[in-house]
């Protein structure tokens, strides 16, 4: 389609045309201007050149007028010389400088003065050629005068007119050239394709895409190509982009239909949920009193909305009379202090019928603070407020239940524990007899055995209920770490040597000897994972490894002077036994859950981890296990790993205990009397027990086994210390310690509590009353004679070295003895370095194949001559117990010094680390 071009003033090729020939214009100026100039000074200098030549033309005819004095000769030279073209004017001087003659267009100048060849004057537009006049008499040269002759720029111009005309009409032809072709080509390449797209524009719109072509007449890919086809993809991308609209419009509309039902379902929903909530919104208008009620809202009152009058009274009328003032304080607060409010209140059905709302509600307010709306809701609570108050009454059944639990739990601790304090403790007794045979002690071993299993059992499953009540708490004292892994080790030496196990324990020197923790948890936490371990491995090796880190610290150091900072004992117990299934392994902490292994055992009540779990996070820690199962191809194997939070103290802070063999007699001063000790109990097997432990002894004995009695037997016999049961019929233990205590006696008696509960609090209220010391049943013979060591200040007589008078060989080496053999056995066929740190490495371990072989110290000298890097990494690795690195080390020099990694290798599979670090220590 032809469409019309926009008028040349209005077209861009003319607007554009106008800046580029301005542009061009003035350059076409500047250059014929530079061509005149040009033209001009050459041409001038041509005429200066004849000058020249006419000097030596005249000169010859000028020097014999001069010489000669012949005025008519001269002055038909100068003559002739003015009527040539390029001369106006000539000027002669004598040799003194003195003017002679002028003829034509002169400067007029003063005598004597100087004028040179080629000066100018542009005031009158001059420029002349100075040249002197000599004349020649035989030798000599005569100097008879000088010529001026002068020329003007109207000669130079004459003589450059045609060519300025020439520059000027050439300057002409070219620019109106220009400004027709260009005009021409712009309208042709630019003016009529835009004017193309500008018909094409004016065509466009969404229902006529098909019928608006674009073809813009250019040659070659210019720019003009390029829009043209860009706006013909416009035109595509129009086209697919209204497809794409029109799919979008149906899609929308579908979607709006589809919309508006969900909002009719979702209100119809939103008045369903308000019906089984019992939940609904109201809305008054307080300008003009008109109040709007939900479905729901009238369901909950009872009316229809034909029925209500819509208005705020209403609505009150609804309220229940004694209700109303409170209802009316919320809104009046509401309104005036611009607050919502929240409250139940009670309403009166037109049945008669009571019930239960909870009511919101918040004031809108407009600028000014005048309040507009309010808007809430109210909710029927009837029913949940019957819950609450069922609630209310299952919680005090709960709490009268728990209370008969735990009266349960305190009746079945002192009904099962109370005997056994009298087996345990008669088997102790007659255990120390001389006249028993073999088969006698025995049997009486297998009575103590079966008595102490019987008590860990009840304690696992008092322990499990106290945990789930959540009546355990941490009873923190100071305590030597080295005597608690001595006595566990010691626990276990019968059960190991029996088996053909070994037990070791190893720990580092950073191990601190003195803490505060609970140490009747850890031990009972140590027990039972050695417990296991032991009683699930039939061959190989128990190593019990315990490492300390200051908390926040990255690596493990000695522990600081700063008591107050938490220390992290890490512990573990690795075994060489049958192993546990990832699937048990999974449920290994659940109560009641026994492995395989354990219920082919039979043992146990499956509580011991369950405990141990919940102490261990109770001490702020926690527990994980690595096991490896056992098979036809290798050995199996468990590792154990906790750690626990305690603190460091210093040694005077600890509880000195005095853990001894057998006492056989008292150290009494002479002259001194025996002690009086008052033994009060209600059943006649316990107070026989302490009786007959004290009785060996140097001391005067008394019983009873009633309250009053005990009282009035410390009023007549004043004794040193009593034992005293505290739970009685009748007066119990904590009544008669406070009468004890108030009562006016020559001297206050020691008094040490005695109790079968399990339960912690018992033994603080005992303290509590007033007891010096306390002791559970069934309790150990070591037990009771420390107790009175600590508050008689008792010395005894043993059979045997007692415990304080040993040494313990604490860091790196099993726990021990002295005066007795250590414990040290040949690592079995298949025992590692079971680490807490790398249960993976504990394994590996465990599984590999190392013989036990005597190590060569001459081969180990040989260390000494490896290279010192290798040494000192060698010594800090063994330092930190790094495994992983000692490895590592061995295996830079098995290639080089096969002999010395093999044997370095067999000691430490042998745990002796110092013979190594004797040898890689600076010498």
């Amino acid at each position: 389609m032809q469409s019309s071009l926009v008028p040349i003033q209005d077209s861009i090729a003319a607007r554009l045309l106008g800046k580029v020939f301005s542009f061009y214009l003035i350059l076409a100026t500047a250059v014929t201007i530079s061509h005149m100039v040009a033209e001009y000074i050459r041409t001038k200098e041509a005429v200066q050149r004849e000058l020249k030549i006419i000097e030596r033309t005249f000169t010859p005819s000028l020097s014999v007028a001069l010489w000669e004095m012949n005025q008519d000769q001269l002055h038909s030279n100068l003559r002739g010389l003015v009527e040539l073209p390029v001369i106006v004017g000539v000027q002669v001087r004598t040799p003194e400088g003195k003017i002679s003659e002028d003829i034509g267009e002169v400067i007029p100048r003063p005598e004597n003065s100087l004028i040179s060849t080629g000066m100018n004057d542009s005031a009158s537009g001059l420029f002349w050629h100075t040249f002197q006049i000599q004349h020649l008499r035989g030798e000599k040269v005569y100097l008879i005068g000088s010529v001026t002759i002068y020329s003007n720029r109207g000669v130079v111009i004459e003589k450059v007119k045609f060519g300025f005309l020439l520059l000027i009409m050439n300057a002409a032809i070219k620019i109106i050239g220009f400004w027709v072709i260009f005009l021409w080509i712009a309208r042709t390449l630019l003016s009529r394709p835009l004017a193309e797209l500008t018909h094409a524009t004016q065509q466009l719109h969404l229902d006529n895409l098909e019928n608006v072509k674009i073809h813009v007449a250019t040659k070659g890919k210019d720019e003009l190509k390029v829009l043209g086809e860009a706006f013909a993809a416009m035109i595509e991308k129009l086209s697919q982009t209204r497809l794409a609209l029109y799919k979008s419009k149906e899609e929308l509309e579908e979607k709006v239909v589809e919309r508006t039902k969900k909002l009719t379902d979702s209100e119809n929903r939103l008045a369903e949920a308000q019906k089984m909530a019992h939940l609904g919104s109201w809305d008054w208008n307080i300008v003009d009193n008109t109040l709007y009620w939900s479905d729901e809202v009238y369901r909950i009152f009872g009316v229809q909305p034909q029925e209500f009058e819509v208005t705020y009274e209403a609505f009150f009328k609804f309220i229940h009379p004694f209700d109303r003032p409170f209802v009316q304080d919320a809104i009046n607060a509401a309104i005036n202090e611009k607050k919502p409010y929240g409250m139940d209140h009670r309403i009166i059905l037109s049945n008669h019928a009571e019930r239960i709302v909870h009511e919101r509600g918040h004031v809108i307010f407009d600028q000014s603070g005048t309040p507009l709306r309010m808007v809430g809701t109210v909710q029927d609570i009837t029913e949940r407020k019957q819950i609450e108050l069922d609630l209310k009454r299952a919680k005090r059944l709960a709490e009268t239940a728990n209370q008969a639990k735990s009266a349960f739990l305190a009746n079945m601790s002192h009904e099962l524990r109370t005997p056994l304090n009298a087996i345990l403790g008669f088997s102790q007794i007659m255990a120390n007899s001389q006249n028993l045979d073999f088969g006698e002690k025995e049997n009486l071993r297998i009575i103590n055995q079966s008595g102490e299993h019987l008590l860990r059992l009840i304690n696992d499953i008092l322990d499990v209920s106290k945990i789930e009540a959540g009546e355990v708490s941490l009873n923190e004292t100071n305590f030597n770490l080295y005597h608690l892994l001595s006595e566990v080790r010691d626990m276990f030496r019968i059960q190991t040597e029996k088996k053909g196990l070994a037990m070791l324990f190893k720990w580092k020197s950073n191990l601190p000897q003195y803490i505060r923790a609970d140490e009747t948890k850890l031990r009972q936490i140590l027990v039972n994972l050695c417990n296991n371990a032991v009683k699930f491995t039939t061959e190989g090796a128990v190593v019990i490894r315990v490492m300390s880190a200051l908390q926040g610290s990255d690596s493990l150091t000695n522990v600081s002077d700063e008591m107050s900072r938490p220390i992290t004992l890490h512990f573990s117990i690795a075994d060489t036994g049958p192993g546990i299934s990832s699937v048990e392994v999974d449920r290994l902490f659940d109560p009641f859950y026994q492995s395989q292994a354990g219920q082919k055992h039979q043992e146990g009540t499956g509580l011991g981890l369950t405990i141990s779990r919940k102490f261990i996070q109770l001490m702020g820690g926690d527990i994980t296990v690595k096991s490896i199962v056992e098979s036809e191809e290798g050995s199996g194997g468990s590792v154990f790993l906790f750690d626990v939070q305690v603190h460091q103290v210093n040694r005077p802070e600890v509880n000195q205990q005095s853990f001894f063999s057998r006492v056989v007699g008292l150290v009494s001063d002479e002259g001194s009397s025996p002690h009086r000790i008052l033994v009060v109990d209600d059943v006649k097997t316990n107070r026989e027990v302490l009786l007959k432990l004290l009785s060996p002894l140097d001391f005067e004995l008394q019983e009873t086994s009633t309250g009053q009695e005990a009282l009035e037997i410390c009023k007549n016999w004043t004794p040193h210390l009593v034992w005293l049961d505290m739970r009685m019929p009748g007066m119990n233990g904590y009544e008669v310690v406070k009468k004890i205590r108030s009562s006016e006696l020559e001297s206050q008696p020691v008094v040490i509590g005695i109790s079968a509960s399990v339960f912690e609090e018992d033994e603080q209220k005992a303290f509590d009353a007033g007891c010096d010391g306390f002791v559970k049943k069934p309790f150990k013979e070591a037990e009771i004679f420390e107790e009175m060591r600590n508050h008689l200040g008792l010395k005894y007589v043993y059979d045997g070295p007692s415990i304080q008078e040993m040494a313990f060989q604490g860091p790196e080496g099993s726990v021990h003895r002295s005066g007795r053999p250590s414990i040290r056995p040949s690592k079995p066929r298949g025992v590692g370095t079971p680490m807490w740190w790398s249960a993976d490495d504990a394994f590996r371990d465990f599984t590999g194949d190392a013989d036990t072989h005597q190590v060569n110290e001459h081969i180990l000298e040989s260390i000494r001559g490896l290279p010192a890097q290798w040494k000192s990494n060698m010594k800090q690795a063994i330092e930190q117990v790094n495994v992983v690195q000692i490895r590592s080390l061995i295996k830079e020099i098995y290639e080089e010094h096969t002999t010395i990694a093999n044997e370095i290798q067999k000691v430490i599979d042998q745990f002796e680390y110092e013979r190594i670090l004797k040898f890689v220590e600076n010498e």
